[in-house]
């Protein structure tokens, strides 16, 4: 019997330096699932994101899957509406669509 075998890469934590750096880069992604501000998180590789009203948990994944894509780091996304995300500092805005 034929088992497909996948192989798992583990992503390294992105790391606060990272985030700030690759502020425009997450700003963009985000504004693309429907976020309209990106902010540093208080947990390693975390960042806090404020949602539109109309969107759903499926944004939040995606906008993390994305920005994993484009840093090649673990980043945790959290909604600024979720039980204990502080935000420490806005990285960006999100751009206008």
């Amino acid at each position: 019997m034929y088992r497909p075998t996948m192989t798992v890469v583990e992503l390294p934590a992105a790391d606060d330096r990272l985030l700030r750096q690759s502020a425009g880069l997450l700003a963009e992604a985000a504004a693309r699932h429907g976020i309209t501000s990106v902010y540093l998180g208080d947990d390693p590789a975390e960042v806090v994101v404020a949602l539109e009203t109309d969107r759903t948990y499926f944004d939040l994944v995606d906008v993390q899957a994305e920005a994993e894509a484009l840093l090649r780091h673990r980043v945790a996304v959290t909604s600024t509406g979720a039980p204990g995300a502080h935000r420490l500092e806005q990285l960006a805005p999100a751009p206008a669509a």
